[in-house]
């Protein structure tokens, strides 16, 4: 994983936080380590890893603030994943994690059937920041 700080013409080069994030298998719960400017500021315990991810997900087991580790547990590999710069701010949650315009994107696209809603997943440093639905005519 690379260290770096996210630039903005407005601010200039903001502070980044990044998170890593390990899969110590079924018998070991899964640790996230967070940084702050490259710098270790907490370690926290997950649920347990695993080996395969799950083939049986339904759309509401995503939510907001999941790390990609626990998205792949739910719901295994997306059918796409598209990268972008985001041209717009976004947040976690109303006091969380901020990412402004310009942030590294990356959307899960999960095709969830026949007669069903895609779901777009949207990931900023390792965790889902937001969720939304396209037909499948789009």
């Amino acid at each position: 994983v690379l260290l770096h700080s996210v630039y903005t013409v407005r601010f200039g080069f903001l502070p980044y936080d990044e998170e890593w994030q390990y899969n110590f298998g079924p018998q070991k719960l899964m640790r996230f380590l967070r940084f702050h400017n490259g710098r270790l500021t907490s370690v926290k315990t997950g649920p347990d890893g695993f080996i395969n991810p799950s083939e049986d997900c339904e759309p509401f087991e995503i939510t907001e603030g999941l790390s990609v580790l626990e998205l792949l547990n739910r719901c295994g590999e997306p059918k796409l994943v598209e990268r972008r710069i985001a041209e717009h701010e976004y947040r976690l949650e109303p006091l969380g994690p901020f990412f402004p315009a310009g942030t590294p994107v990356e959307d899960w696209i999960y095709d969830f059937g026949r007669n069903r809603f895609y779901r777009i997943v949207t990931v900023i440093d390792g965790r889902v920041i937001s969720i939304s639905s396209s037909d499948r005519r789009s």
